[in-house]
């Protein structure tokens, strides 16, 4: 059975950890806008919860993302095509981000007007020429990773894993059935005998 070398596993994780980083990121950021700008300010249609839920769920999408995207860097033999594909996780998620501000449905004027300048075609290439450019800038020999090669692996991926960990955990408790609802559902289901009227005056 082949293995994979431990360089390639080092590459494969980088990349991985960088669409997950990128996917918190960007769930915090369609968290804040969601609830920030949601119409009424007062009573927001955006529950609570869901600024553990959106870093949840982009952290998981980009993270698989980063993990192909790495793998598929350590085949061919062209380091530029190598950076060219770490760069393009950087690229979409700068296009998804985009793409969520511009299609949200927030009613503020200053979004509104901002809004008319995300494009996400504009902004994944502006992520992807300069994550491109970075790599590129801080190459080493045998390396397709540029600048990220010098980042802490394993304090890098304890952060990532704590954080990603810590909002299953409060999305699972955000979800779990309210007493104070349960006991006067309880409470109700033990009268079946209650009569159910209804009033209609007719004036």
């Amino acid at each position: 059975m082949a293995t994979v070398p431990p360089y390639q596993q080092t590459v494969i994780g980088r990349v991985g950890l960088l669409g997950a980083t990128a996917g918190i990121l960007i769930g915090l950021i369609e968290a804040a806008g969601m609830r920030l700008t949601d119409l009424p300010i007062l009573k927001p249609h955006v529950p609570v919860s869901f600024w553990f839920f959106a870093p949840l769920l982009t952290s998981i999408s980009f993270g698989l993302l980063g993990l192909v995207a790495g793998f598929l860097s350590t085949l061919p033999k062209s380091r530029f095509w190598g950076m060219a594909l770490v760069a393009s996780v950087a690229g979409m998620a700068g296009g998804y981000l985009a793409m969520l501000l511009r299609f949200s449905q927030a009613g503020v004027g200053w979004y509104l007007v901002l809004r008319n300048f995300l494009s996400p075609p504009l902004i994944f290439a502006l992520a992807f020429g300069w994550t491109l450019a970075a790599l590129w800038a801080t190459r080493k020999d045998d390396s397709r990773l540029g600048i990220l090669e010098n980042a802490p692996l394993r304090i890098w991926a304890r952060v990532v894993w704590g954080a990603m960990a810590t909002l299953a955990v409060v999305v699972g408790v955000c979800h779990l059935p309210n007493p104070l609802n349960l006991s006067t559902a309880h409470a109700t289901a033990r009268r079946p005998q209650s009569p159910n009227i209804v009033l209609i005056v007719w004036d």
